[in-house]
């Protein structure tokens, strides 16, 4: 007997079949999903190059100014030896140079996590600083000693400087030069007139006479005695020695923490060595007031300190007294007159054949003070090296080759 069927049983169980598929399902999805791993490829190294060019910033504008256009102002150059360095992202060291002899510079960059690199511009000699930085510095503007770049960038540049090298001239800043004259020391000392025979004086650096368009007149006024802007006495000049004291002379310095000035012998051509022969310098005290940096009070000039070896006092060929010396060698010349040909007064021929050959490879060239003035550096022409003297002591501290 077929058996009857209940439909509403019959409609639970559908029911109830539904809801365990759905639990499934649901159970199906909050199960933990698996995620098979996927390899992470290393970012690819990057090489390349940084160049540029670190420059003597003499005035410290930050811009490379290798020909400023005016006689008066420095021309800044390229500076050797400043080692420049490239670091990538994660601050590894990826390549380092140094700076050539004309300041150029190319940092070869291996292995550079991205493109992205600091420069660092290290190791300047002592004295020297990072000269002024310009905001957003271009090719021949100084950037700072750290700047960042990518590989590839060119012109990143960097300039130095002595603080103490430059000075912004003022209508009053004192300048010093020395003149020469030819023949013997005597004949140029004029008792009744101190303006003539002067061989060192000072000026203020700016005067009516060195004006725009008043080039030619640089600081001469006409005294009236003869017609012409060229004959009379340089205007606001302040005679600090005569040819008689010193002969020829040249390079000059000053010591800036005392206001002395230092002029050195030189050799020339028909023109009288100083009492202290050919490789003595010179003083004269106070030249400069430190304080203000103007013309200050003037002493008499002093046989400072012969170089060379000692000299005995020779009244006939200009050495009035026993020069004693430290005996550095600046070369052999005959001072005497006989030994220049005979020169005597300045109209006097005379045919100085030793001096001839000798100029320029004996005695003294220029001269310098250091930046903390305690050393006097003295150019030795016959030898081609720097004597440096210590001021204070006036003895030798060493010998630099030039070479």
């Amino acid at each position: 007997m077929a058996r009857s069927t209940n439909p509403r049983a019959a409609r639970q169980s559908k029911t109830s079949q539904r809801l365990a598929a759905l639990v499934g399902s649901v159970a199906l999805v909050a199960a933990p999903l698996v995620v098979a791993p996927v390899a992470v490829l290393p970012a690819a190294a990057v090489d390349g190059s940084v160049s540029g060019t670190v420059f003597h910033d003499f005035n410290s504008n930050g811009i490379l100014d290798p020909d400023p256009g005016d006689p008066a102002l420095p021309r800044d150059r390229g500076f050797a030896g400043v080692t420049v360095t490239a670091y990538d992202r994660d601050d590894s060291a990826v390549g380092t140079t140094t700076s050539g002899a004309d300041g150029t510079y190319t940092v070869a960059v291996t292995g550079a996590d991205t493109d992205a690199l600091r420069i660092e511009f290290t190791d300047l000699p002592q004295g020297y600083f990072p000269s002024f930085s310009v905001l957003g510095a271009s090719a021949g503007e100084s950037g700072s000693n750290v700047q960042l770049v990518d590989v590839g960038a060119t012109d990143v540049d960097f300039g130095v400087n002595v603080p103490d090298e430059y000075s912004v001239a003022g209508a009053d800043t004192p300048v010093a030069t020395s003149l020469a004259y030819a023949g013997q020391r005597q004949y140029q000392v004029n008792p009744n007139n101190p303006e003539q025979g002067v061989s060192l004086a000072a000026w203020p650096w700016q005067t009516a006479a060195t004006s725009p368009g008043a080039a030619n007149d640089f600081n001469f006024v006409n005294n009236g005695a003869y017609p012409g802007p060229y004959f009379g006495l340089p205007e606001s000049r302040t005679p600090l020695a005569t040819f008689d004291e010193t002969g020829g002379i040249w390079g000059t310095a000053a010591q800036g923490s005392t206001g002395d000035l230092f002029a050195a012998a030189v050799l020339r051509r028909q023109v009288d060595l100083g009492p202290g022969g050919l490789a003595t310098v010179y003083r004269v005290p106070d030249v400069y007031d430190p304080a203000t940096g103007l013309i200050g009070s003037p002493g008499p000039i002093e046989t400072w300190l012969n170089l060379g070896p000692a000299l005995t006092a020779d009244g006939q060929n200009g050495v009035p007294n026993d020069v004693p010396g430290l005996g550095i060698d600046f070369g052999t010349f005959d001072a005497t007159y006989a030994g220049r040909g005979g020169f005597i007064r300045p109209q006097d021929p005379a045919a100085d054949t030793a001096a001839y050959t000798g100029v320029g490879t004996l005695g003294i060239g220029g001269v310098a003070v250091s930046a903390d003035q305690t050393k006097l550096y003295v150019m030795n022409l016959h030898l081609r090296e720097i004597e440096v003297i210590d001021i204070a002591s006036k003895t030798l501290d060493q010998s630099i080759p030039s070479g």
